[in-house]
């Protein structure tokens, strides 16, 4: 399938969409949940659930009070189209799609709803064309198998300043067996990733939806607090508020160690005010054009948000702006920005501006010790682990594998199993590895497990526990004609120690 390509045209109109506030890009894999959270934002059901992988491109969703769904093409063409419609291969015959949505949540930034990024038909980087307009992104991973290597990989390609204020959502916490096991999992992933995120925050998205808005108050024990609308809502407001903060402050003036002469100061200045422009042009920088209007409505998050908070966003940017003053520039370039180049229109001072922006809400409580709480530690306390068992689909007659904790059923990671669903496989199998645990414990054998091989007429299952840690195991299954039994032990067990939780 013959996708289109982003080009000088394509990137001139899409400069065009950008409104001067924050875009937010809605990211993650399929089956992620991301389509049930921008239901969850925009306050109604706009996005297809409980779906493999929905064919449409990148949707950017703006406010407007008036509805209206427009396509791109190739060519930087836009059309009227009508989204649905079973006869219209949107993905391969449209760049983008915008959409105006009259919600509140938009108020506060655009939303770039981007396809399932595990998505088979979309090529290697498919989605770059993007990342230049992203202030910052929403990345959702599912609870049961939270925060792949795939995952990690596809993140890292964004640029930094996106990554300061981006929230990692652990969605679907509300179909873990066990409620314990959602304070498990939020501890594992958070030692992995709090240097990654500005927050990291779990989200039961239905059950948070449920709450009235009359109900979304900061009240301990209740239903938002629980669900954890109240943090999301609170994370969301903090990036929002920090990239307001950061696309209204002055450009710092380059600096001089030795005093020039009057004239010769004024004419270095103007060469580095100019050098300025010249860098932002060239880097397709859009800059607002009134920031004012964008913060001085009482809009903030309060469709999502709780009643403490709800005009929290709007009373922090206005103090902001008395103080710092905006500046409107109307910058042309014939040239558009490179792909090459993921600079934004608020990209200059992030970092700093990210300190200075209001203080960050506390978050819901998670679990029943202090663990549970997403507060930034140092490396030593949580060490990043190693996961990846991508190695393992060089094994002849691979066809999947999974990395699975006995204690709580949970997938930590994936490989392959494209026709196999590694996640029924992987829980099912905890019980065989008890079962054996126990039989050896009711034999008195003080032994180790190597490895578990179970035969069937078309394929073999090989389950190895770890030997450091032997609580969690790898689950691999391989073609019985295709592999070879001794080589394919011999490869697991030296992804096996390559592994460090």
């Amino acid at each position: 399938m013959s996708l289109p390509v982003a080009n000088a045209q394509t990137h001139e109109v899409m400069a065009g969409w950008s409104s001067g506030k924050p875009v937010a890009a809605l990211m993650g894999e399929f089956s992620s949940g991301k389509s049930t959270l921008l239901n969850f934002l925009l306050g109604e059901e706009v996005a297809t659930t409980k779906v493999t992988a929905t064919p449409l491109p990148p949707i950017w969703f703006t406010h407007s009070e008036t509805e209206f769904v427009t396509a791109l093409r190739q060519d930087g063409s836009e059309v009227e189209v009508e989204l649905g419609d079973p006869a219209v291969n949107y993905r391969e015959n449209y760049l983008a799609i915008r959409v105006g949505h009259p919600s509140d949540a938009l108020k506060a930034c655009d939303i770039i709803d981007t396809p399932g990024l595990s998505d088979p038909d979309l090529a290697k980087d498919a989605l770059r064309f993007l990342y230049r307009y992203f202030s910052f992104a929403i990345w959702c991973t599912a609870a049961a198998q939270a925060w792949r290597q795939t995952e990690k990989a596809t993140y890292e390609k964004l640029a930094a300043r996106t990554k300061e204020n981006s929230i990692l959502v652990i969605t679907r916490a509300d179909k873990l067996r066990f409620e314990k096991d959602e304070a498990k999992v939020f501890k594992r992933v958070h030692g992995e990733t709090h240097e990654m995120f500005g927050e990291v925050v779990v989200l039961k998205t239905p059950k948070a939806a449920a709450v009235p808005l009359d109900e979304r108050t900061d009240e301990e024990d209740g239903a938002w607090i629980e669900s954890g609308g109240f943090a999301f809502s609170s994370a969301l407001e903090k990036a929002v508020s920090a990239c307001l903060t950061a696309s209204q402050k002055p450009s710092a003036k380059p600096k001089t160690k030795a005093k020039k002469p009057a004239k010769a100061k004024k004419k270095t200045h103007q060469i580095a005010e100019t050098s300025e422009v010249s860098v932002r042009a060239s880097e397709g920088e859009t800059m607002p054009g009134n920031s004012q209007d964008l913060i001085k409505n009482e809009h903030s998050i309060a469709a999502i948000g709780c009643e403490s908070s709800s005009h929290k966003l709007g009373t922090v940017a206005q103090d902001k702006t008395s103080r710092t003053g905006t500046s409107d520039v109307d910058i042309e370039s014939s040239k558009p920005p490179s792909d090459d180049d993921f600079t934004p229109s608020i990209a200059s001072d992030l970092a700093s501006a990210s300190t200075s922006s209001s203080a960050p809400t506390e978050p819901a409580q998670l679990g029943e010790t202090d663990s549970s709480q997403p507060q930034k530690t140092t490396a030593k306390e949580n060490p990043m682990a190693s996961t990846d068992i991508s190695n393992l689909s060089d094994i002849t007659g691979f066809i999947g594998a999974c990395l699975v904790d006995t204690e709580t059923g949970l997938m930590m990671a994936s490989e392959g199993g494209k026709n196999f669903d590694l996640e029924t496989a992987g829980a099912a199998n905890v019980e065989v590895v008890k079962a054996k645990m126990n039989a050896m414990k009711m034999l008195e054998l003080d032994e180790n497990i190597d490895d578990i091989l179970i035969t069937l007429g078309s394929q073999f299952h090989l389950i190895r526990p770890l030997a450091d840690t032997p609580s969690v195991f790898l689950y691999t299954a391989l073609d019985k004609k295709a592999a070879n039994l001794g080589m394919a032990r011999v490869q697991v067990k030296k992804v096996e120690s390559s592994l460090e939780l």
